[in-house]
């Protein structure tokens, strides 16, 4: 797995910002199917939908046994934890870390091509899991790992088990549309 091409999901759009450490509650139409709005009070819920195919099941990943997972379909080794959090084989600890794009990035702070190459240089505090190549995806790469048939959030919640939106938005002091000031 040395030569596949490595991304780092953490940092991609300033996602660390939006990531936190609660057990998601993900809802997929042949995981969780729901009872249709406006349905009288007391309507059972519908069965799973056995026909409903998800994109991005358990089987489409590989998991490398160090904190990452490999996505079958493109080869890309994707951390399964958001930057700053550690895999501890179960799931992911510690706090997420958010960093800004502006660059170059203010004092003190980090943007997301400064972490990338912090963690493939193994700076103090970050994780490279043994690799040295991390970079950010594109849009087709973090297309290919989107679970098209689930809402809240959109990616498989076993693969990265902390994919969740803070529930007052981006509420993180400092935070202003996509950097932190």
């Amino acid at each position: 797995m040395k030569n596949a091409r490595k991304v780092v999901v953490a940092t991609l759009m300033g996602v660390v910002a939006l990531a936190h450490a609660q057990t998601p509650q993900q809802t997929c139409p042949s995981i969780n199917p729901v009872v249709p709005r406006g349905s009288p009070a007391g309507t059972p819920t519908p069965p799973p939908d056995p026909s409903y195919v998800l994109t991005t099941p358990d089987s489409a990943f590989s998991d490398n046994g160090d904190g990452t997972v490999t996505h079958l379909l493109t080869g890309l080794v994707w951390k399964r934890c958001p930057e700053g959090m550690t895999w501890d084989g179960n799931t992911c600890t510690g706090m997420a870390s958010a960093f800004g794009w502006d660059y170059p990035s203010a004092p003190g702070q980090v943007n997301v091509f400064e972490q990338v190459q912090n963690v493939n240089n193994a700076a103090p505090g970050t994780q490279n899991l043994g690799y040295t190549d991390w970079r950010l995806p594109n849009i087709n790469e973090l297309d290919s790992i989107v679970e098209w048939g689930c809402d809240t959030p959109k990616i498989n919640t076993k693969q990265f088990p902390l994919w969740q939106w803070l529930p007052n938005g981006l509420n993180r002091p400092g935070f202003r549309g996509g950097s932190f000031t």
